[in-house]
C-alpha cells in the first residue's frame, strides 16, 4: 500500500499520523503490536522491509489507544481525536435500533478508544457493552439519559434530559441510583459523586431555556447552570450537537457564548439513534410505534434530521469547524473514566 493511499485511509477513519521520535524504543512498539497479530503475519511482517497494511484479516492492529499503521521501522501510529459519549442502543425503549455489541464494533472500525451507552433512563445494556469492548479493545462508558423533573418527580411535562456517565466505582453505584424512569434534583445531587454531567443540549434545561424565552432565557439558564457546574463542579460541561436543524443553530451559538461566560467547558455529542444513515426510516418506524397515530411526513425523519447516526471522526470535525476543542474534549472526557468501572 502506498503511503498516499494510507494517508487517505487514515482519514476516511478520522485518525491523525504521529511519528514516534528516535527516543521511542522500536522494540517496545514491536512488544505491543505482536500482542494483536497472528504469529504467521508477524513473521511475515519482519521478513518484508517494505511497510505492511493497515488492517489483518480485516481488523486493525491496535496498540494501546491507537492503530498501527506502518511498519515499526517506521515507528508510525495513529491516534483517536473523538469518541461518541451520547449514544442510544435499542435499550431504549422504540427509540434506538443497534445492539450495544453492534455500535461497539462501528466504534473500533472508526479507530475510536471509547464508547459511552447511554440509553434513556436505564442500565440495561451496559454488560452487552463491557463485554463487546472487552472483544473490541475500547473502554466502555457507562451512562444513561437521566430525566430530571423540573418542579416535581409527578410533574412529566417539566422533565429535562441530561447526560451522566460514571467516571469511578461511586459513580457507577450512584447512575445505578438515578437510572429512573424520573429523577428531581434532589436526588440527583444526592447521588452525584463520581459522575459526569453533560447538559443534554436542546432536551437540557439549559437549552430549553434558552430556546424558549428569547428575553429572559439567558439570565435563567446561567442560573441553572450554574447550579449544575456547583453540584458537578469540573465533571460539568455544556453539551453540543449539530444535526443540520436551522432552528438549532441560534442555540448552538447560545451554548457556546454562555460555556464562555461561566467558564464550563462545551463538549461535543451527536445523539447517536441508529449506526448507518439509511437506518433512519427504521428508527421512524419504532417512533411511531411509540406515539401511536404520530402526525408527520413519512418521508422526512421525525427527529427532523438524517444525522443521528454512528458518524466518523471527520464527518463530526466537519460538523464542528471553529469548535475542535469540544471535539477533543471527548478525549479528556474519556481518559477521566476509570478502567472496569462496572465489574
Amino acid at each position: 500500500m502506498s503511503g498516499g493511499r494510507r494517508g487517505e485511509e487514515a482519514e476516511r477513519n478520522g485518525m491523525r499520523l504521529v511519528r514516534h521520535g528516535r527516543g521511542n524504543p522500536e522494540t517496545e512498539l514491536c512488544r505491543n503490536l505482536k500482542q494483536t497479530v497472528p504469529s504467521s503475519t508477524w513473521q511475515v511482517m519482519h521478513s518484508q522491509k517494505a511497510s505492511f497494511p493497515v488492517h489483518f484479516n480485516g481488523e486493525p492492529a491496535h496498540i494501546k489507544q491507537g492503530i498501527c499503521y506502518n511498519c515499526p521501522n517506521e515507528k508510525t501510529i495513529m491516534t483517536p481525536r473523538f469518541v461518541h459519549l451520547h449514544c442510544h442502543s435499542h435499550y431504549s425503549p422504540h427509540n434506538g435500533t443497534a445492539s450495544p455489541e453492534l455500535l461497539a464494533r462501528r466504534a473500533k472500525v472508526l479507530g475510536m478508544s471509547a464508547l459511552a451507552l447511554t440509553d434513556y433512563c436505564n442500565l440495561n445494556g451496559i454488560a452487552e457493552l463491557c463485554q463487546a469492548a472487552k472483544k473490541y479493545n475500547i473502554k466502555p462508558i457507562p451512562g444513561i439519559e437521566a430525566s430530571v423533573a423540573g418542579k416535581s418527580r409527578a410533574n412529566n411535562e417539566s422533565a429535562f434530559g441530561i447526560t451522566l456517565l460514571a467516571m469511578n466505582k461511586e459513580g457507577w453505584q450512584n447512575l445505578n441510583q438515578l437510572a429512573l424512569p424520573m429523577v428531581d434534583t434532589k436526588l440527583l445531587e444526592k447521588h452525584s459523586a463520581g459522575l459526569i454531567c453533560l447538559s443534554g443540549f436542546a432536551s437540557g434545561e439549559v437549552g430549553c431555556l434558552l430556546s424558549d424565552d428569547p428575553k429572559g432565557g439567558s439570565t435563567k439558564a446561567k442560573t441553572v447552570a450554574q447550579w449544575y457546574q456547583k453540584v458537578f463542579g469540573d465533571r460539568y460541561y455544556l453539551e453540543l450537537r449539530h444535526h443540520g436543524i436551522e432552528s438549532q443553530q441560534t442555540l448552538f451559538d447560545q451554548t457556546v457564548a454562555l460555556g464562555e461566560k461561566l467558564a464550563i467547558p462545551t463538549v461535543a455529542t451527536n445523539d447517536i439513534h441508529y449506526v448507518d444513515p439509511g437506518d433512519w426510516k427504521a428508527h421512524d418506524r419504532l417512533l411511531r410505534l411509540k406515539d401511536d397515530g404520530i402526525n408527520a411526513d413519512k418521508d422526512a425523519p421525525i427527529m427532523g434530521s438524517l444525522l443521528h447516526y454512528f458518524r466518523s471522526t471527520k464527518k463530526m470535525l466537519a460538523a464542528f469547524a471553529g469548535q475542535e476543542d469540544a471535539i477533543h474534549r471527548t478525549l479528556e472526557i474519556a481518559d477521566r473514566i476509570e478502567p472496569d468501572v462496572c465489574t
